[in-house]
């Protein structure tokens, strides 16, 4: 049975303190058998180890039902055993936390399905935390073996070097674009990447979060152009005829 009860519990429950001092604390529960059952296990734990800590459900005066924390302590008063329970409505804590489960599957779902080569790893040791699909598809290894590597060991090994003095330099910039990058795919051949990170938390690790763009195909491109070009001026330079453009 409720004994006492202060301001704040009747404006929760939408009770009179009188109407609480009629009631018992299985009665602010949900209705059905296995939360009572539930609420006896949680009060007998209470008495026999003095306190608990736990989450539950409980109902207001009209019926409408919301999440609470319940901090309970075993209180004697003379030779008397009481329960004082302090009780936090958590509706705006559990509001919060499905938002950020909403966020990280959304968030989740980006990184898996993005047409990049996309990964985090920790930049303590460079150890491979996460990959996504186009990852695995474009450098040919299985996504437990990248978890069981390091960055390091996608690049050649001149190019190790740079990496960790750049690893170094850049672990804590917000937003670092790296500029052009030699990568090793796992049949051995080379690729030309850009290289975009920033920093993020995962888990309890400093990582950092990068999105691979292969640019192989541009740069030989490119260079192709540049090797046009310099033919074309040397037949124009070097022509026995006048010619004007």
């Amino acid at each position: 049975r409720i004994l006492d009860a202060n301001d704040r519990a009747e404006q929760v429950y939408g009770y009179t303190r009188a109407e609480l001092l009629a009631r018992d604390v299985f009665s602010l529960r949900a209705t059905d058998d296995a939360q009572r059952g539930v609420a006896h296990a949680q009060f007998d734990a209470v008495k026999l180890d003095g306190s608990l800590v736990f989450e539950a459900t409980h109902v207001r005066k009209d019926g409408t039902s919301f999440p609470v924390e319940v901090s309970s302590r075993r209180v004697s008063l003379g030779d008397q055993q009481y329960v004082q329970s302090i009780v936090r409505d958590i509706t705006d804590r559990r509001r919060a936390e499905e938002l950020l489960r909403e966020s990280e599957a959304q968030y989740r779902l980006l990184f898996k399905s993005n047409p990049h080569p996309m990964w985090v790893y920790d930049v303590g040791d460079l150890r491979f935390l996460a990959v996504n699909d186009a990852a695995v598809e474009q450098y040919g290894y299985s996504e437990a073996e990248f978890l069981g590597m390091t960055i390091a060991e996608i690049r050649p090994d001149e190019d190790r070097e740079r990496l960790q003095s750049d690893v170094i330099k850049h672990a804590d910039d917000l937003l670092q674009r790296f500029g052009h990058w030699r990568h090793c795919r796992k049949n051995g051949t080379i690729i030309d990447v850009e290289i975009t990170s920033h920093r993020i938390q995962f888990g309890d690790r400093r990582a950092r979060l990068v999105m691979a763009n292969d640019v192989t195909g541009r740069l030989a491109a490119e260079q192709s152009l540049r090797h046009s070009e310099e033919r074309y001026r040397s037949l124009f330079d070097n022509a026995s005829d006048g010619i004007l453009v």
